[in-house]
C-alpha cells in the first residue's frame, strides 16, 4: 500500500512539475470556427465582429491564447466542455490575422481573416432561421431577399421546418453562350443560396433583388435579367431566365423568389444584333419594334423562332420576318406563352390537359409543332408546352373552342390578342355596346368591322395604351384591323406594353 501510495504521488509531482516548466506532454490539434464557419488558413467575412470557437480536438491543451492583429483576445471556456473555448472577435476592414496557441504560446497557428463588405467570391452569409423582419441583406445590399415578416419556412406539404439560410458568393467558370455576358459589379459573380433542409420553402414566396453595374447604359438597362441554375453550370440546358424589373436608379434588378433547396443566380446582359432590324432591301422594315423584341428577349419572355423559313432563318435572325420580307405571324401558343412568361404566372405543374389536341408528350419541335428545324437557346417551353397552355387557360388568359380543342398552332388575330390582354390585365370592360362602338367609331375607322365580343376589350386595351391601330385613309384616325392575323412584332410589342405599364419588367 506504502508503496502505490508513493507511485501515484511521484506520478502526480512529475505531472506538475512538467506543467509548471511549460512543458508539453503532447501537442495540442486544434479546431477553430468563425460564426460557424470552419477556419483551415483564410476565410472571408461580410461582419465586422465574430464569435470564435476553439477545440483542441487532442484534448491537451489546458487553455489558449488568441491574438487579433497582434492584440490579445480574452477566452473563455465553453460551459460543461473541457477542451473547448470562445471570444468575440471585432476585425479591421481589410486583412486580419488571427493567431491561437495553447497558454503558454506553443503550437501557434496563424489564420488570415479577410472583412468586407463589398461582394468578392468566397464571401458567405449564413442565418440559423429566417430572419423575422422579412428580410435579408447580404455583401453591402449586392443581394436582398424579402418576403412578408409573418413569413416562416415550411416543407412541401405546408408543415412548418427548422432550416439553415446559407449564401455565398462564387466566381463562375462560364457563360450561358456567346451572346450573354455577365452584368454583376465590377468581377463576374455568383449567388448559391441554399437551406440546410432542401425541403424548405417559404410559405409565401418573395423577391430576389441582386445588384447590376452601374457602368452599363440605361438605353439597354431594360435587357438586364436574373438567371437560374439548380447546378453551377450557366452552359447546359437545365437553367431558366427568370426575367426581372429593373430599377435603373437603383441599378437593381428584382424578380420572384423561392428556395429550391440549392440554387444559383446570376445576373447578365445580352449583347447581340439580328438581321431582321437590317433594312431589307425588299418588304417591310420591323425596326419599330426593336425595343420590345430585344428587351423581352434578354429576360426570357421571346425566343427567336424561325419556323417556316429557308432563307430567313439560323442563329442570325428573330423570326419576325418571312422569306419574302414579310413579316411573321404569331401563334395561339406562342403569345398565351409570352403572356404566361411575362406576367409572372404560375406554372401548372398537372400533365392532364383539358384539351383533345394537347398532350402532355408534346415537343415543340415536332410536326405538330414548330418541326425538327425548331431548336431554343433559352429552353424556352420547359418543362413542356402543355404547362404554359394549361396555365394560360385556367388563369382565364385564353379559351379553347367548342370542340375541346385548342389549335396551338393557330394564327391570332389582332381582336384575339386585344381579349387576351385584357383578360391577364384585369381590365374593366364596358358593358354597353352602343357606348362601346360609339367610343370606337371616335378612334378607328374600321370600328364596325370589330366583332362584337371582342369590342369591349379592344377599346379597354386602347385606353389602356396597350394597342394602337395602325395608319388608315382616314389622316385624322386609326385602323385597327381586327380581323388581320397579329404579327410576331406586333404581338411581342404589345406584350413589352403590358408588362412595362404594370411595372413586370
Amino acid at each position: 500500500m506504502k508503496i502505490c501510495r508513493f507511485i501515484r504521488t511521484l506520478v502526480l509531482t512529475i505531472i506538475l512539475i512538467c506543467l509548471s516548466s511549460g512543458v508539453v506532454l503532447a501537442n495540442p490539434s486544434f479546431s477553430v470556427k468563425v460564426d460557424g464557419v470552419n477556419v483551415s488558413s483564410d476565410l472571408t467575412v461580410s461582419s465586422p465582429t465574430a464569435k470564435i470557437n476553439v477545440s483542441d480536438l487532442a484534448e491537451e491543451a489546458l487553455g489558449i491564447k488568441i491574438k487579433l492583429n497582434g492584440k490579445s483576445v480574452s477566452a473563455k471556456t465553453v460551459a460543461g466542455e473541457v477542451y473547448s473555448w470562445e471570444a468575440n472577435a471585432s476585425f479591421s476592414n481589410g486583412s486580419n490575422d488571427l493567431v491561437i496557441s495553447d497558454d503558454n504560446g506553443n503550437s501557434a497557428k496563424t489564420y488570415r481573416i479577410f472583412y468586407t463588405t463589398l461582394p468578392v467570391p468566397s464571401l458567405a452569409l449564413r442565418l440559423n432561421s429566417l430572419n423575422p423582419t422579412g428580410k435579408i441583406e447580404a455583401f453591402n445590399k449586392a443581394l436582398t431577399i424579402t418576403y412578408p415578416k409573418d413569413d416562416i419556412l415550411v416543407d412541401d406539404s405546408g408543415i412548418p421546418v427548422s432550416s439553415s439560410i446559407n449564401i455565398e458568393i462564387l466566381s463562375p467558370d462560364d457563360i450561358p453562350d456567346k451572346y450573354h455576358y455577365w452584368a454583376s459589379p465590377n468581377i463576374p459573380l455568383m449567388f448559391r443560396i441554399n437551406t440546410s433542409d432542401s425541403a424548405a420553402r417559404l410559405l409565401s414566396p418573395g423577391k430576389l433583388t441582386l445588384t447590376y453595374d452601374n457602368n452599363i447604359s440605361l438605353s439597354i438597362s431594360d435587357q438586364i435579367a436574373i438567371w437560374y441554375s439548380p447546378d453551377d453550370v450557366w452552359n447546359d440546358d437545365d437553367n431558366k431566365v427568370l426575367g426581372g424589373v429593373v430599377d435603373s436608379k437603383k441599378f437593381t434588378v428584382t424578380v420572384p423568389f423561392q428556395f429550391t433547396g440549392t440554387g444559383y443566380y446570376a445576373v447578365f446582359l445580352p449583347q447581340r444584333q439580328f438581321e431582321d432590324f437590317i433594312k431589307p432591301s425588299t418588304g417591310v422594315s420591323v425596326s419599330w419594334s426593336y425595343s420590345p423584341v430585344m428587351s423581352l428577349w434578354g429576360k426570357g419572355v421571346a425566343e427567336p423562332n424561325c419556323y417556316g423559313n429557308n432563307i430567313n432563318n439560323g442563329p442570325e435572325w428573330f423570326g419576325l420576318l418571312d422569306d419574302a420580307g414579310q413579316q411573321t405571324s404569331v401563334t395561339r401558343l406562342e403569345f398565351a406563352t409570352m403572356l404566361v412568361k411575362g406576367w409572372g404566372v404560375p406554372l401548372v405543374t398537372s400533365t392532364q390537359s383539358i384539351f383533345t389536341d394537347v398532350t402532355s408528350s408534346d415537343q415543340p419541335d415536332s410536326s405538330n409543332y414548330f418541326g425538327t428545324s425548331y431548336s431554343s437557346e433559352l429552353n424556352y417551353y420547359s418543362p413542356s408546352i402543355i404547362n404554359y397552355i394549361e396555365s394560360a387557360t385556367r388563369k382565364g388568359i385564353v379559351t379553347g373552342y367548342p370542340d375541346r380543342s385548342f389549335k396551338p398552332m393557330n394564327k391570332l388575330t389582332r381582336e384575339e390578342a386585344a381579349v387576351m390582354l385584357a383578360r391577364v390585365a384585369s381590365l374593366e370592360l364596358i358593358d354597353d355596346d352602343e357606348k362601346i362602338m360609339q367610343e370606337l367609331s371616335e378612334v378607328f375607322e374600321d370600328a364596325d368591322q370589330i366583332s362584337q365580343w371582342a369590342a369591349p376589350s379592344v377599346l379597354a386595351a386602347y385606353k389602356a395604351k396597350l394597342i394602337v391601330g395602325m395608319n388608315g385613309s382616314n389622316p385624322k384616325m386609326f385602323k385597327f384591323s381586327g380581323s388581320d392575323q397579329l404579327s410576331r412584332a406586333q404581338a411581342i410589342t404589345f406584350t413589352y406594353r403590358l408588362l412595362k405599364k404594370y411595372k413586370k419588367i
